[in-house]
């Protein structure tokens, strides 16, 4: 089956010029590079699939900011520990002291592990194909922060709770999904800690106290504020990456230059969990399928071309001698799992 080829004199050789520019003798080095690579990756690749696959624990030793992460979340697990000696000697309920425990620890871990994973998107869209309404993973993200603000109710007033859809959610997943599932549950620990230090201030009577209160209420609106921008930032990003695999799937002319800055910005994101790695894998895969030189189509399938390129791009973007093997491995199971067996002209590439 044909594929569409939306550049084909523009391809350029690693010196910078273009493919129609090239001798006879480049022409052949050119493709004898091309070859070289994909043995390369094939070989890499079989590897690969002789080992197990990889494990939670596997992936833990892998995941992004993990010192960071696991130092954030011992420092609230501690503070809920002097939380329950300075409660009791403050003359705190226990019943006080508990909601304390929940907001400032058990909450942050339950609510992104459910409203910050890559499930509960899958699933609304499922339900919306099921009922021939399409839904956008985008717009999926967004139904899924809503319902997280929802769920928060009667604590939060309706329109703290429309706030929290728009401000609190998104800034939620631009960290889960660039940083990981752990830094998330972390800033969120956090930021629910501060909110009840910020309660629990208010209420007492100190020294210093119109200084200390203001510091207090300045913090919490500062937090408040820089969530505000990664928030609006999440929610452009998002459709920005949806708009452009769209046009790429519509087979519409983009400029170069943008894919790759985006499929760079997207690879480069540590957490591989994320649909943020995911999109660039995509994006990067499909690109390059669709555009693959016709000096090669006589050497390579469309799909080599792209695993290559991708197993390139990722080693390009990544400085981590140490994740970076599970970085690749990675981005070419999501390829194998999930992009080629997709219902759509990706097949046509996997299969042409």
């Amino acid at each position: 089956m044909e594929l569409p080829h939306r550049r084909p004199v523009d391809v350029i050789d690693n010196k910078g010029k273009a493919i129609e520019q090239l001798t006879q003798t480049e022409k052949q080095k050119f493709i004898a590079d091309a070859v070289s690579e994909r043995d390369k990756f094939v070989a890499w690749a079989k590897e690969q699939q002789s080992s197990t696959k990889s494990s939670f624990l596997e992936s833990w030793k892998y995941a992004p900011s993990k010192k960071s992460s696991l130092a954030a979340l011992s420092a609230v697990g501690l503070a809920n520990l002097g939380l329950a000696v300075a409660g009791s000697k403050l003359g705190l309920s226990s019943e006080a002291i508990s909601n304390i425990h929940y907001s400032t620890f058990i909450a942050p871990i339950i609510e992104e592990m459910i409203f910050r994973s890559t499930k509960i998107p899958h699933v609304i869209r499922s339900l919306g194909n099921a009922m021939g309404l399409p839904i956008r993973p985008d717009t999926a993200r967004r139904i899924t922060d809503t319902v997280d603000a929802l769920t928060h109710i009667p604590d939060w007033s309706l329109p703290q709770a429309i706030l929290g859809s728009l401000i609190h959610g998104p800034s939620m997943q631009k960290t889960a999904h660039e940083r990981g599932l752990t830094s998330a549950i972390s800033a969120h620990a956090l930021i629910n800690a501060n909110i009840e230090l910020h309660h629990f201030l208010q209420q007492r009577k100190l020294p210093n106290e119109s200084l200390i209160k203001s510091l207090s209420t300045l913090s919490v609106y500062g937090v408040g504020i820089a969530k505000g921008i990664m928030g609006i930032k999440e929610i452009i990003d998002d459709k920005n990456i949806h708009d452009i695999l769209s046009e790429i799937n519509q087979n519409n002319a983009i400029d170069p230059k943008k894919i790759q800055s985006m499929t760079h910005k997207m690879l480069s994101t540590p957490s591989t969990d994320g649909y943020k790695f995911q999109a660039g894998v995509e994006l990067a895969y499909v690109h390059s399928a669709l555009t693959m030189p016709e000096l090669l189509k006589d050497v390579l399938t469309p799909d080599e071309y792209a695993r290559t390129q991708v197993h390139k791009m990722v080693t390009e973007v990544w400085k981590d001698p140490e994740t970076l093997p599970y970085r690749l491995d990675k981005a070419n199971r999501y390829i194998t799992e999930e992009i080629a067996k997709r219902p759509t002209q990706y097949q046509k590439i996997h299969n042409p």
